[in-house]
C-alpha cells in the first residue's frame, strides 16, 4: 500500500507545480473597434461626382474629418437638398456645396452620403 502513495503523492505535487507556474491566458482586445452597418437597400448610383474644395479657414486651422449629409435626390437625379447630420462645422458648407453639384441616376430617393476631408501631407 505504500508504493501507490510513494509514487502518487510526488506526481500530484509535480502536476500542482506545473499548473501553478503556467502563464496567464492572454486577453485579446481591438485597439480601434470597427463598426459597420450593412443594409440591403442602397441609394442611387452616382453618375457625376465633384470633389469638395477645402475651405481655407479649415485648411489653416488643420481641421479634417468626414461630413455626413442627408441627401434628397429628385426624380431626374439632381440633388434637391443636402442637410448636414454630423461632421466638423468648418467643413459642412463645403460638403453641401460639393454634393449639390453631383448627379445621380434618375431615381427619387433619400440617402446619407459621407464626404471625407483629408489634409494634404507634405
Amino acid at each position: 500500500m505504500k508504493w501507490p502513495l510513494a509514487v502518487g503523492l510526488p506526481l500530484v505535487y509535480a502536476v500542482a507545480v506545473y499548473v501553478a507556474t503556467l502563464p496567464p491566458k492572454p486577453i485579446y482586445t481591438l485597439a480601434n473597434k470597427t463598426v459597420m452597418t450593412v443594409t440591403a437597400e442602397s441609394g442611387p448610383a452616382i453618375l457625376q461626382r465633384h470633389e469638395p474644395e477645402y475651405p481655407w479657414q479649415a485648411l489653416r486651422d488643420g481641421v479634417e474629418g468626414s461630413v455626413v449629409l442627408r441627401v434628397a435626390i429628385a426624380r431626374d437625379g439632381s440633388v434637391r437638398s443636402a442637410i448636414p447630420v454630423r461632421g466638423p462645422e468648418p467643413l459642412r458648407q463645403a460638403a453641401i456645396d460639393s454634393v449639390r453639384r453631383w448627379q445621380f441616376e434618375p431615381k427619387a430617393a433619400e440617402t446619407e452620403i459621407e464626404v471625407p476631408f483629408v489634409l494634404p501631407r507634405p
